[in-house]
């Protein structure tokens, strides 16, 4: 039996479109050029630094009333927070200062002391995360990110206490203290 060519195009769009209604195994998110996706956990990769993973044991986590923001300081400049996190401006930045609670973008590389790395943005998307109030980072991120303004570039040696502590994650072993070079990319 043959079909007119109108019945079998039709029939063929009936067919894919049966086909497209059938729920995908496995979705792949498109992100817009210029739009930041917040990462999604690796199976296995609990350290996947954006600014690592939130502290699950309340020993290491954030207290409201501790936060200060980590003013910005003269090109060279270390201070040090409460917590021991010492920071320093490598860049000034010129745009609006990020408080606690906002969503940070961030480019940034993470070492252990000995120089390994074992997390960076670069060739890939910026970390995009809460800070500060409710964050959903390491403390010593919640600590000295806000204060930063959009443009700005700093190091942070962040000390165990204010890291993982006594556990390890990924590629950082426990009571490491980790170095972190940032860049405030934007507020959101």
């Amino acid at each position: 039996m043959r079909f007119p060519r109108s019945n079998f195009a039709g029939l063929l769009v009936l067919m894919l479109a049966m086909v497209g209604c059938e729920a995908p195994d496995d979705i792949v998110e498109v992100t817009p050029p210029g739009a930041v996706m917040p990462k999604k956990p690796i199976p296995g990769d609990e350290a996947q630094a954006q600014g690592e993973s939130r502290p699950t044991d309340k020993s290491d986590s954030v207290d409201d009333k501790d936060l200060v923001p980590a003013l910005p300081t003269k090109i060279g400049e270390k201070k040090t927070t409460k917590s021991g996190v010492v920071y320093e401006t490598l860049q000034e930045g010129t745009g609006p200062e990020i408080q606690s609670g906002q969503r940070a973008v961030i480019n940034y590389e993470g070492k252990l002391e000995n120089g390994n790395i074992f997390d960076s943005t670069r060739n890939k998307n910026p970390g995009n995360f809460k800070v500060g109030k409710g964050g959903e980072v390491i403390k010593g991120w919640n600590e000295a990110i806000p204060g930063m303004k959009v443009g700005e570039k700093r190091r942070l040696t962040i000390p165990p206490k204010a890291g993982y502590g006594s556990r390890s994650q990924s590629k950082i072993p426990a009571n490491s203290t980790l170095i972190f070079e940032v860049e405030l990319m934007e507020i959101r």
